[in-house]
């Protein structure tokens, strides 16, 4: 038997654009941990792909295993800062808060605690995959934290 996801998909194409509205003109930052599932280069790949520029990825210093989405990243997101956590100079990002963004994702919020407008979901506790029900579920959560959708508390996990 054939199966007919068209209903599916046709809500779920409309729920990323609802996310590309949301999100137009905003900037965001993806980030990840030792401890994490968040690949933060695939996040930004895939924002990126809808339209969404990611203005700052924190990784956790392991880079070996994303050479594509960084080469992917090099030639359609050059705007793009990679900020390496695990290098002794980040203390001083982390300490002075240059680093703006509206929307955090996948980050820690200790990162962001100078920066009082930024809002965050933090990611670390569920697999993260690209099937409907999990775009419609992180879509929901970003209308949460940017304040125009259901109540909620930004420390919620996706």
């Amino acid at each position: 038997m054939p199966l007919d996801d068209g209903e599916e998909y046709r809500y779920t194409k409309k729920q990323v654009e609802k996310l590309r509205n949301l999100l137009r003109g905003k900037s965001i930052a993806v980030g990840e941990s030792y401890a994490g599932m968040v690949n933060s280069f695939q996040m930004a790949v895939d924002l990126c792909k809808i339209g969404l520029p990611v203005k700052y990825i924190f990784c956790d210093g392991s880079i070996g295993s994303k050479k594509e989405e960084i080469n992917w990243l090099s030639r359609n997101s050059p705007e793009t800062r990679v900020v390496m956590m695990s290098h002794p100079s980040m203390v001083q990002v982390i300490e002075k808060k240059p680093l703006k963004a509206d929307l955090a994702i996948g980050t820690h919020e200790d990162w962001f605690y100078g920066c009082p407008d930024t809002k965050w979901i933090t990611m670390e506790h569920v697999q993260h995959d690209t099937d409907y029900a999990s775009i419609n579920r992180f879509v929901s959560k970003v209308e949460e934290c940017m304040g125009t959708g259901r109540e909620g508390t930004d420390e919620e996990v996706i």
